[in-house]
């Protein structure tokens, strides 16, 4: 925060804070009557009057009364800071002679001293060319210094808090998700890919698929095609079948030609259908075994097909599989099961939901990555194969304490939140931070469940804590035990 800025919240806004009250309490002490010669602050020699007693009875011997005039660093810009003893009068209040030595907002912190250390102290601020002044400690009797809580803390009135929008929460624990970021190529389900061939060569006779590309019902025709050896078999099974088995020979014969059939994949249905026949049929006709989309097509009309090579390559494409990949540091992060989100750079917007189906069980050696499989519904066949999508997997890591990122104050390699217990003081506390949810973060260590936070307004908090001393502008925190 610039000079320029904190001059400008100040100067905006000094009528604001002034408090009705005329007399103030702290740690056992009262001040009242608190009034400056001249009235309107300027540049150069000016006076503070003020009644200052113990509520108790009597100075202690030893104690002394000092004001400092400061105006903290700014930037490059030092410190500026002047100590006056306050001196008693004659009528029992007190004299301080102050000399400020240029325009702005300056700190006026009154304080009663014993020895080295500070008994009570009355944070006032001031600006050169307005009237008045703007007391920065408890005013209300529930927020005396006997209710502050220990170590370095920040008072702000009820008044203040509402005016600089102080919003409360609470430490709790909430359900993280491991967010990671990847690109995934999108490929045929492994699992719905059927590969036709058959056991026996022949030619084709018909092709009735001819496309690649083109959708086929289960049963509907493929192809016919001439085998010689299939006729054979088909010929001596019928000539055998109808006729009686009375030699070993043709009982051979006719179980050779039944089981060679059957291992052709012929099913009963397809062998009564065949004694229903009075002759084989010159070319058998070859259907899908399932509904899908032709993605390779290996034969033509007249080509010869060889035994076991593949002809057709029959998928399903309502289900594929997104291939990604994470690397190395974040394969511990993910599991099978969680839910990952699809989004494609031509469609805007829209996304598709799937889980991690399979982690495979090795590295890329030469990236460093771990290869994953995401199983994606594609009922209205949004997602190709071949594809490339952005994809989010939500890794589940359990329950965690979390605050929102907006309640840490981020200083450097040091972060901080705002504790409170009610009664309008803050303490800073320093934390140790983990993974983030979106807006949420995870809290390691400094906090506890159901600690009350501020939310809101931290860089306003931490500018007053640093006037206060309660939170330093530089070097190691301040060591505050939640």
């Amino acid at each position: 925060m610039n000079r320029a800025l904190l001059i400008c919240l100040f100067l905006l806004t000094p009528n604001l804070w002034l408090f009705a009250a005329t007399s103030y309490q702290r740690s056992g002490f009262q001040i009242s009557e608190v009034r400056f010669d001249p009235d309107t602050l300027e540049v150069g020699d000016n006076e503070l009057r003020f009644s200052l007693k113990p509520l108790n009875g009597k100075m202690k011997a030893g104690q002394r009364v000092e004001v400092e005039v400061f105006m903290p660093e700014m930037g490059s810009m030092p410190r500026m800071s002047m100590t006056a003893e306050a001196e008693l009068q004659e009528d029992g209040s007190y004299l301080a002679e102050l000399e400020i030595s240029m325009a702005g907002s300056w700190e006026v912190p009154i304080r009663v001293i014993e020895g080295k250390d500070v008994v009570a102290e009355f944070p006032f601020s001031v600006t050169i060319g307005s009237k008045g002044f703007v007391y920065k400690g408890p005013t209300e009797a529930s927020n005396s210094a006997s209710n502050a809580p220990e170590g370095p803390n920040v008072y702000l009135s009820q008044k203040r808090r509402q005016m600089i929008g102080v919003e409360l929460g609470l430490a709790e624990r909430r359900q993280v998700y491991k967010r990671l970021l990847s690109v995934a190529r999108i490929e045929l389900d492994e699992s719905k890919v059927f590969d036709i061939s058959l056991k026996y060569a022949g030619k084709v006779e018909k092709l009735f698929a001819n496309r690649e590309g083109q959708f086929v019902r289960k049963g509907q025709a493929l192809f016919s095609i001439y085998s010689p050896d299939l006729f054979e078999a088909q010929q001596i099974f019928l000539q055998l079948d109808k006729v009686p088995r009375k030699t070993s020979s043709d009982r051979g014969l006719y179980r050779s030609a039944k089981e060679k059939l059957l291992l052709w994949d012929f099913t009963e249905a397809d062998l009564k259908a065949l004694r229903a026949r009075k002759r084989p049929p010159r070319a058998q006709v070859i259907v899908s075994p399932f509904s899908g989309y032709v993605v390779k097509k290996s034969l033509n009309e007249g080509k010869f097909a060889k035994r076991g090579a593949s002809l057709f390559q029959i998928a399903d494409l309502s289900r594929l599989w997104a291939m990604a990949e994470v690397f190395e540091y974040e394969a511990s992060e993910v599991k099978q099961g969680d839910q990952a989100t699809l989004s494609l750079a031509y469609q805007p917007g829209e996304t598709v939901e799937g889980k991690v189906d399979y982690l495979y069980p090795y590295l890329d050696p030469r990236t460093r990555t771990l290869k994953l499989r995401i199983e994606v519904d594609n009922p209205s066949l949004t997602l190709k194969p071949g594809m490339y999508a952005d994809v989010e997997i939500r890794s589940n890591q359990g329950e965690k304490l979390m605050l929102p990122r907006r309640a840490i104050l981020f200083s450097g390699r040091h972060k901080y939140v705002f504790t409170t217990q009610g009664k309008g003081y803050f303490t800073p506390v320093e934390i140790k931070t983990g993974q983030t949810d979106g807006e949420w973060v995870e809290i390691l260590s400094g906090l506890s469940e159901g600690t009350q936070v501020s939310f809101s307004a931290n860089f306003l908090i931490s500018s007053e804590a640093q006037l206060r001393g309660a939170l330093p502008r530089f070097g190691e925190p301040v060591e505050v035990t939640p």
